[in-house]
C-alpha cells in the first residue's frame, strides 16, 4: 500500500459532496462503493477489504431500516456493529478511537445574536436545561437534548454556521480544567490510516460526513447515522474506566478555499451529563469549562488594528497553512482571546 496515495484518495472522498441531485440513500451507497474501490485500488490487506465490504453493507441496512421507520432495529444493529456481537464480525470498536484533549486546551464558540453588545458569557454556554424544548435536531444530537458545541478554531465554527456575517457573531474562548476524552470521528491523519482499525472506521465516517442538501427540511436523512452514534454514546459515557465527554468530528463544510490546516475544521459535541437536572446549566460542564467574555471581530479591530507587516512566508505546506491562519482575522481574534489580562476566564454558575 502506498500510504500517501491512500490518504490522498480518502481526503478527496470526504466530505462526500457529489451526487447532490440524488436522494440520501443513493448518495451514501455511491460514497461507500467508491471507498470500497479505493481500498481495492490501494491493495489494502485482504482481511481489511473483506471487513470494509461487510461494514458498508451493514451501514446500508441500518439506514434502510431507519428510513423504513424501524428506528429501534436500526439502533440495535448499529450498537452491534460498534460493540461487536458473538458470532458476528467485523466490528467498529469506537472504544478504541479516543481523541484526548489535555487540560488547558483552547476551544471556541461562536453565536450569531440579534445584538452583540453587552453579551454575557452564559449566552455562549449550552442552551439552558430549563429551555430544552427549543433544542433543535443537529448532526450529533437529538431534539430536546442540550449540547455544548465547541470548535478547535473560530474559523471552523464560522464555517459550521454557514459563514454568517462576522460582525453579527459573538465569540468566546473556552478552556478545560481537566483532560477530556472524545469518541474520534474526525478525518483520520495519515499516520492513523496506516492502521487497520482506522481503515475499517472510514465507512462510518463517510456515513457521518455527507452534507445536508435541504437545510430547511425538518427531517435530515444525513443525520441518521450520527444520531444513532449519539444515542449509543449517551449509553456509554464510561469506557474502560474513562469518562467520555463527547464526540469529535470533522465538519462537512471542510474545504480548501482559505488554505488553512484541516484540523481547524474539528468540532466537538458535548452533551449535558444529566438532562433531568433541576439546575439551569449542567453542573458537571460548569465545573469542567471556563470561558471568556464574548467579543466580536469588529470590536477587536476597532480597539487596535491587527498587524499587517513584518511577515516572513515560511517553507513547507503545513507551515504555510498555519501561517495563513495565524495572520487571518480568525487567527488574530484567537490571539486576542488568549490574552488573559484583557479576557480573563470565568466560570458559569450552574444554578
Amino acid at each position: 500500500m502506498d500510504i500517501d496515495k491512500f490518504y490522498k484518495d480518502v481526503c478527496e472522498l470526504l466530505p462526500y459532496k457529489q451526487d447532490r441531485d440524488l436522494d440520501y440513500r443513493k448518495r451514501l451507497n455511491n460514497a461507500l462503493r467508491k471507498y470500497i474501490q479505493i481500498v481495492s485500488d490501494n491493495k489494502l490487506d485482504d482481511n481489511v477489504q473483506k471487513s470494509v465490504h461487510v461494514i458498508c453493507e451493514k451501514l446500508k441496512v441500518i439506514v434502510n431500516n431507519s428510513l423504513s421507520g424501524w428506528q429501534s432495529t436500526a439502533s440495535i444493529q448499529l450498537q452491534n456493529l460498534i460493540k461487536g456481537k458473538k458470532g458476528l464480525s467485523p466490528k467498529i470498536s469506537l472504544a478504541d478511537m479516543i481523541h484526548t484533549c489535555e487540560a488547558d486546551s483552547n476551544f471556541y464558540r461562536v453565536r450569531q445574536l440579534p445584538s452583540i453588545y453587552e453579551v454575557e458569557a452564559k449566552e455562549l454556554f449550552h442552551i439552558p436545561i430549563s429551555k430544552r424544548g427549543i433544542v433543535k435536531t443537529q448532526r450529533y444530537s437529538i431534539p430536546g437534548y442540550p449540547c455544548l458545541y465547541l470548535g478547535k478554531s473560530i474559523y471552523g465554527c464560522w464555517e459550521e454556521m454557514r459563514r454568517p456575517p462576522m460582525h453579527t457573531c459573538a465569540v468566546s474562548r473556552f478552556q478545560n480544567k481537566v483532560e477530556l476524552n472524545f469518541i474520534d470521528l474526525s478525518l483520520p491523519t495519515k499516520e492513523k490510516l496506516k492502521l487497520s482499525i482506522y481503515q475499517e472506521l472510514v465507512p462510518l465516517i463517510i456515513s457521518c460526513m455527507i452534507p445536508v442538501v435541504n437545510d430547511s427540511d425538518t427531517f435530515k436523512p444525513e443525520y441518521i447515522i450520527p444520531q444513532l452514534i449519539f444515542e449509543w454514546f449517551l449509553k456509554n459515557r464510561e469506557i474502560n474506566g474513562k469518562t467520555i465527554h463527547g464526540i469529535a468530528y470533522t465538519s462537512t463544510h471542510l474545504n480548501d478555499e482559505f488554505y488553512f490546516p484541516d484540523d481547524k475544521f474539528i468540532n466537538y459535541a458535548i452533551p449535558v451529563f444529566d438532562v433531568n437536572e433541576k439546575h439551569k446549566y449542567c453542573k458537571k460542564l460548569c465545573s469542567i469549562f471556563q470561558l471568556t467574555k464574548p467579543t466580536t471581530n469588529d470590536i477587536e479591530k476597532l480597539k487596535w488594528a491587527y498587524p499587517v507587516e513584518g511577515w516572513n512566508y515560511p517553507e513547507g505546506e503545513e507551515h504555510k497553512r498555519m501561517f495563513n491562519y495565524d495572520i487571518s482575522d480568525f487567527g488574530n481574534l484567537e490571539g486576542r482571546l488568549v490574552d488573559t489580562d484583557n479576557f480573563p476566564l470565568q466560570t458559569i454558575v450552574y444554578k
